[in-house]
């Protein structure tokens, strides 16, 4: 099978400065995609090449960046003994800063093994990096799952990470080093609710440097960073056709001061809802509430947190190539702010034609 894709986006919006409303100030993106994937299928095995391109303009006053990414990679599916399974694969990805003339390109080799024994399923994952910016890596993971019944199971991983800056942290600043990770979780499931504790520990974290613009800024946290919590998750058709979905999070993020990290919320709080009883259609409604968060470190700066946003959506099949949808964003009109200074958008309606072939 051979899959071909190419998508464009070019827009044009107007946008208000820091200080007030500006009738002005315009920003300009035009970013397009396109890959081709070839996949091979037999009974035991399947194997996927792929091949991507991604370039990326962006033009806002006497701001301007351009980029590209292109993408190369093997994946194959090996299927072995009953139900047990083998991945492997290899990745190449070119990055270019294509106004400033640098570049760096990563080539990534990973496997992983599943078995199941009866109610036990163990799982393993291996991976190598190779940046030709920064040094060789090696990360992997170990999880273990084991099912008592259907709705019924306990779960725990414990892995690794590896994560480099990107080209535009490096534009700004060029002495960043990578990120390293080790995490683990614990989680229960027993009759549509999941309980989950995790704890992350990252080292260099990167950062960005509040109040830095517009000399943008970024640094690697010294020591370890902690980001640790639970979460607490519920799925249910609680009506014919109505479907609910809750989740619950409560994180403690704090860099190796102790100190509490900045923009990251002490506890979110999603409801969704679907309902699915009337032929054709779909309606949508999902809300979500945001904790205390403050735009700076230790509790510092303004709290832009607690505050709730709802949004609505409708989706109709005409025919099995022709779909109409409507959707209505914060639909109480709610102002809010992600990062102190930064308004966002009020409530808004949106409707659509999406046609497939």
């Amino acid at each position: 099978m051979v899959d071909i894709l190419y998508k464009n986006i070019d827009s044009e919006y107007d946008y208000d400065s820091s200080s007030g409303d500006n009738l002005t100030n315009k920003s300009y993106i035009n970013h397009y995609f396109k890959s081709l994937n070839y996949i091979h299928e037999v009974d035991t095995y399947n194997v996927k090449v792929s091949a991507s391109q991604a370039k990326f303009n962006r033009k806002q006053g006497t701001f301007e960046a351009k980029s590209q990414v292109n993408e190369f990679s093997v994946l194959s599916q090996i299927n072995y003994l009953k139900e047990d399974m083998l991945v492997v694969g290899v990745n190449k990805q070119n990055f270019e800063d294509t106004k400033n003339k640098t570049k760096y390109q990563t080539t990534a080799l990973f496997g992983s093994n599943l078995n199941k024994f009866d109610k036990l399923i163990i799982s393993e994952t291996l991976r190598y990096d190779d940046n030709n910016k920064f040094d060789e890596k090696v990360t992997g993971k170990l999880g273990l799952k084991y099912n008592f019944d259907e709705e019924l199971y306990v779960a725990t991983n414990y892995g690794t990470a590896y994560n480099a800056p990107s080209l535009g942290n490096l534009n700004y600043t060029s002495t960043l080093k990578p990120e390293t990770t080790k995490s683990y979780d614990l989680s229960v499931y027993f009759h549509g609710f999941k309980a989950t504790y995790f704890n992350n520990k990252i080292t260099n974290m990167i950062e960005y440097i509040s109040g830095s613009y517009p000399n943008t800024q970024y640094e690697n946290l010294n020591g370890e960073t902690t980001l640790k919590g639970y979460e607490l998750e519920y799925g249910r058709e609680v009506l014919e056709e109505l479907l609910l979905s809750v989740n619950y999070t409560q994180l403690s993020a704090k860099n190796a001061d102790g100190e509490k990290l900045a923009r990251r919320a002490n506890e979110t709080f999603k409801l969704t809802l679907d309902y699915y009883g009337i032929d054709k259609l779909h309606l949508g409604l999902n809300s979500e509430y945001v904790g205390t968060r403050y735009n700076s470190d230790n509790e510092q700066g303004a709290q832009t947190g607690r505050y709730t946003v709802s949004n609505f959506v409708a989706n109709y099949d005409i025919s099995k190539t022709i779909k109409v949808y409507a959707k209505i964003d914060n639909i109480t009109d709610k102002f809010y702010q992600t990062v102190d200074g930064y308004g966002t958008s009020p409530r808004a309606y949106y409707a659509g034609l999406k046609y497939s072939f």
